[in-house]
């Protein structure tokens, strides 16, 4: 699970919740910020169900600071700290805490960490402008090989242990992730769906989730 103190961290950097989009610069944290007050924040989803409070979440989600994807690795390694070793950050899926400075930089490292798009990448934005490949909301630090094996598979139960991550599981096309790890990702993939209407700016196509198999360059899961 990530750092519940970190969660403050990951919406100062995005600058979608806390901060007008002109706040800071490239990478950089802002100063002064404002307490938050979630009652102001969501009142415009008081009393809306289904279609209309995912509508009334879009339009207050919306529109949040891209940084570049160079950015998210600073981004991930605050947001994704090892709350027992501030050298260190927690690996999704794998759970393993890993040097900050053990980041991927292509030297064949399989146990270096990179940057796993939670919704693949190949479903709907495979370009550094579309504003969704730098969304930190669904960008998390994960060992390389690990990283590679799930690829661009759907979500499901079932499989066979992979042979690192022993607690995931892995077809031809689908990927576990642990029971530790299930609400994280659940998440995400909800947070895709509702930030991502294909309504604005963001270069994003309309994302949703759907009961049945996917593949890649689809903006479903």
């Amino acid at each position: 699970m990530r750092n519940p103190k970190k969660t403050i961290a990951l919406a100062l950097f995005l600058g979608n919740i806390l901060l007008p989009l002109h706040a800071y610069g490239a990478c950089t944290k802002p100063n002064n910020i404002p307490p938050f007050d979630s009652t102001s924040y969501y009142q415009s989803t008081q009393g809306q169900t289904g279609n209309n409070l995912k509508s009334a979440l879009n339009q207050i989600i919306k529109g949040h600071k891209k940084h570049t994807y160079k950015c998210v690795w600073t981004i991930l390694q605050e947001t994704d700290e090892d709350p027992g070793n501030s050298n260190n950050v927690m690996l999704l899926y794998s759970g393993r805490s890993e040097s900050k400075s053990r980041r991927d930089k292509g030297t064949g490292d399989n146990d270096a960490w990179n940057r796993e798009h939670v919704w693949a990448k190949s479903h709907g934005f495979r370009k550094k402008k579309q504003h969704a490949y730098t969304d930190a909301h669904h960008l998390r630090p994960a060992d390389r090989t690990v990283n590679s094996a799930r690829g661009h598979k759907d979500f499901d139960e079932g499989g066979e242990a992979h042979s690192e991550c022993t607690t995931c599981r892995v077809t031809k096309k689908t990927w576990t992730p642990p029971n530790n790890t299930k609400g994280d990702v659940a998440r995400m993939m909800f947070y895709m769906v509702v930030r991502y209407e294909g309504n604005d700016q963001s270069k994003t196509p309309d994302l949703e989730l759907v009961g049945q198999d996917t593949d890649k360059d689809e903006p479903r899961f």
